[in-house]
């Protein structure tokens, strides 16, 4: 992907006239059109320059992230990772009250495997959802103005927001499973293992000045990965159980998720748009979910117990 260098005459200042305060009466929803740009030799007439101040905030949200304006560069960052923060922190919350059994959440969850097998299906659904959902812009738009776009697919960010609630609903509850079965110390030394491999993959990703084309082949690499190992555990069904068979896939699906960590946060903070947190979130939250339960495999095979 690549990001085109805006236009000279947004980079050209030096000579633009001082704006008169009586041209800030376009209100919020102003955009100049194609006539004030004259196309041959991309120049404008002044009054035309003047009307170029008053570009409305909309417009710094048009780009990839890396090429915003710092305040809503900042303020995306903040947002993804206060949105995936959340979604840990209730992730955690919930499997800990399996583990402690609240109220029998633990029993229900060991008796009743066919709501197993529902959440499952439900959090492929939300995820499908969330990928293929966009944020409607044309959100607080007049009775009088059309939409840009009719498609069910943009949404409000409130319903984005729910769709995202009710995935890591339902991932927490199919990830609750584990938490009934491993002993606490697997537990604890599987997700302190995730987190400091979380930090790493991201310091990493923020300090990287690589290639988004080195990354792009790379980011292939790990996706043809990812489907040889959904065909292997297709597979793994319907051979007879392999201890090693099972500890090769955990440690396939660890370096395999620790590369999505690292190339999806650098993804995050360089080539995504800021009104696409909810998506990010969800990535990160896969990656990091992912992880942990391969992390968990390694452990289990290797306990004696």
């Amino acid at each position: 992907m690549s990001v085109n260098s805006p236009p000279p005459y947004l980079d050209d200042t030096s000579n633009t006239k001082k704006a008169q305060p009586q041209k800030n009466q376009q209100g919020p929803d102003y955009r100049p059109t194609e006539q004030h740009v004259n196309n041959n030799n991309n120049t404008l007439t002044g009054e035309d320059e003047q009307d170029l101040l008053f570009v409305p905030d909309d417009f710094k949200y048009d780009t990839v992230v890396i090429s915003c304006d710092p305040s809503v560069r900042s303020l995306f960052i903040r947002k993804v990772y206060s949105l995936l923060g959340l979604q840990i922190l209730g992730t955690i919350i919930f499997n800990i009250l399996v583990y402690k059994n609240v109220k029998g959440l633990g029993d229900f969850i060991i008796t009743h495997q066919g709501y197993f097998i529902l959440t499952s299906i439900l959090s492929l659904f939300f995820c499908v959802a969330l990928c293929f959902t966009n944020t409607n812009r044309d959100e607080g738009l007049g009775d009088g103005e059309e939409t840009q776009s009719s498609s069910w697919l943009n949404v409000s960010y409130r319903t984005q927001l729910l769709l995202l609630g009710l995935f890591t609903l339902c991932e927490s509850y199919t990830l609750s499973i584990v938490s009934v079965v491993y002993p606490a110390s697997i537990l604890l030394t599987a997700a302190i293992t995730t987190f400091t491999i979380l930090l790493g993959g991201t310091f990493l990703a923020w300090r990287t000045n690589s290639d988004f084309a080195q990354i792009g082949k790379w980011y292939t690499f790990l996706n043809f990965v990812l489907w040889g190992m959904i065909a292997m555990g297709f597979v793994m069904w319907f051979v007879p159980y392999s201890s090693t068979m099972d500890l090769i896939y955990g440690w396939v699906g660890a370096i395999l998720f620790s590369g999505y960590i690292y190339i999806d946060t650098y993804l995050v903070l360089r080539k995504v748009k800021p009104d696409e947190e909810i998506k990010c979130c969800m990535m990160l939250y896969l990656d990091i979910i992912n992880l942990f339960l391969s992390i968990l495999r390694i452990l289990a095979r290797n306990d004696d117990n």
